[in-house]
């Protein structure tokens, strides 16, 4: 009897280990899939800058939770006194802005390599959290780009961004907070779609 409990004592930490190691070994093939497939199209010259936008936005969009993200960047208290229509519309104009201006730092760096380390488990509370630095090597420097990957359900999906070590979720909700302060809800949402649609008709109106 001691034998077979000692063995089932042995078994489980072994079995918890085995699930770590396929989360980390799956979150890193996410990560690095998703970032080869957008570093193609965008090597792409066949392509305009709106096509490769669309294209990469097409890879990326499934990747991340965007209500989660938006959520936490607009911060607890001002999520909660929004309604559920503003949340929606927040969400939807959040998700645009953010792929907007990820993509223009993405294109930047076309032509250097990306290199990945490990992910990294910073949570395993409730749904497991991990860290996943990548390096983009352009010309001798290495430019940090971070992702923070939650489990979503039965998919792995970006909670957070980090651009030489600034979080994406904090730098919006500094913005988010400091103009609430003085702004309507609906005013916030205003501003954001007048710059997502002033992004898309300037990126319409180049030749490239």
């Amino acid at each position: 009897m001691k034998t077979l409990m000692l063995a089932a004592l042995t078994l489980f930490p072994v079995s918890g280990e085995t699930r770590a190691i396929d989360d980390s070994q799956e979150v890193a093939s996410v990560v690095r899939t998703a970032v080869e497939k957008v570093i193609t199209v965008l090597r792409d010259d066949t392509l305009t800058r709106v096509a490769k936008r669309e294209s990469s936005m097409e890879i990326v969009e499934p990747l991340i939770d965007f209500r989660l993200l938006g959520m936490l960047s607009l911060g607890k208290t001002h999520w909660s006194r929004a309604s559920e229509s503003q949340r929606d519309t927040f969400t939807d104009l959040f998700a645009e802005t953010l792929k907007l201006s990820y993509f223009e730092k993405l294109e930047l760096f076309t032509d250097e390599d990306v290199e990945f380390e490990a992910p990294v488990l910073q949570s395993s509370k409730s749904s497991p959290k991990y860290f996943v630095m990548s390096y983009i090597v352009s010309k001798g420097d290495r430019i940090k780009v971070g992702y923070h990957m939650t489990r979503r359900g039965e998919e792995w999906k970006v909670y957070d961004f980090e651009i030489e070590g600034v979080s994406i979720r904090k730098s919006y909700g500094s913005q988010y907070n400091d103009y609430l302060k003085e702004n309507a809800f609906d005013d916030l949402l205003k501003t954001m779609r007048e710059k997502v649609e002033e992004t898309k008709k300037r990126d319409s109106d180049a030749k490239n």
